[in-house]
Formats: structure tokens, C-alpha cells, sequence
């Protein structure tokens, strides 16, 4: 939960793009050029609106509150899933994905795709991206990065066997 971050798999090969960070779409920013994403949604900001609202709790805490019922929780989960679906929704737009997959000790979370799915029914089906959760739970992306770090090829070059490992 301390950030937002991505990856482009495409033609069953992982983007590495010129500097490394292809995909990684925690760090888009919005049209004024303000905060990363990640900066507005990830749970590292989950922690901080509860502490700046007076009802300090890390996220866990928040999601245990929102589904206690409590208004304030409610509105950071919230909060934090409409600005996950609009970036979702941006990533529709730019690439078109098969599937938008989520995983993550946020995303994962109790209700939290449901919350974003909600965000997103309104919109016509070109800019609804396909929402999924991570097939290795929350820790997808520590398993990820783990395989790609054993990988003796580039991740825009890998063998079938390492791309296999990742999926």
C-alpha cells in the first residue's frame, strides 16, 4: 500500500520502455499537473486523509472502519476508488487493454473492486476497461518484480519460461 504501480504485458511480453518505467501508471498525474496518482489514491494517502481529518489509522484500519460503517473511512475508501477508476479509465482510453488487473493490499482489499467497478459502470464500453484482481493476490507484484530481478533477459525479451513464471 505505499504506492500505484503498473506494468504493460502486451503480445505476452512485459513493456520495459526506454528508461525502465513503462506502464507505471502510479506517477500519471491529472490535467493541472498535479500530484502522481499514487500520491492522491495509493494507501500510503489512505493514512495520511485519516490523520489530517483527526482519526489516525493505517489502511487497514480505514477499511475496518468504512466497513464498521463509519462515514469517515467510508468516504476515504471511497474517495480513493474514484480516483483509481478515473486513472483506469485513462488507461482504457490511452491503450485499450484486454483487462485491467488489480492487485495490492488496496486493491485487494474487502469491497474495493466493487467500488471502483461502480465507478465505472456509467461509462460507454470503449472507456469501461475489464477490471479483474490479481490472480496472486497481494502480493503479485512483490512475486513479479522478484522474477523479473532472476531474469538474465531484458523484460521486453524474455523467454516463454520467465513470462510463464510471471503469469
Amino acid at each position: 500500500s505505499t504506492g500505484i504501480g503498473g506494468g504493460i504485458v502486451s503480445q505476452g511480453r512485459l513493456l520495459a520502455g526506454r528508461a525502465g518505467l513503462a506502464g507505471h501508471v502510479g506517477l500519471l498525474t491529472g490535467p493541472d499537473g498535479g500530484a502522481p496518482v499514487e500520491d492522491l489514491a495509493s494507501g500510503r494517502w489512505i493514512a495520511a486523509e485519516a490523520a489530517r481529518i483527526g482519526k489516525p489509522a493505517d489502511p487497514r484500519g480505514v477499511f475496518a472502519a468504512a466497513q464498521a460503517g463509519e462515514t469517515w473511512a467510508d468516504a476515504i475508501v471511497d474517495t480513493s476508488a474514484r480516483r483509481l477508476a478515473a486513472l483506469c479509465r485513462n488507461v482504457q482510453a490511452l491503450i485499450a487493454p484486454e483487462v485491467v488487473v488489480i492487485g495490492g493490499g488496496i486493491g485487494l482489499a474487502a469491497g474495493y473492486l466493487d467500488r471502483v467497478r461502480t465507478c465505472l459502470a456509467p461509462l460507454s464500453d470503449l472507456f469501461r476497461p475489464q477490471i479483474a484482481a490479481a490472480a496472486l493476490g497481494d502480493e503479485a507484484g512483490v512475486i513479479g518484480v522478484a522474477a523479473l530481478a532472476g531474469a538474465d533477459e531484458r523484460p521486453d525479451e524474455m523467454t516463454q519460461s520467465t513470462r510463464e513464471r510471471l503469469t
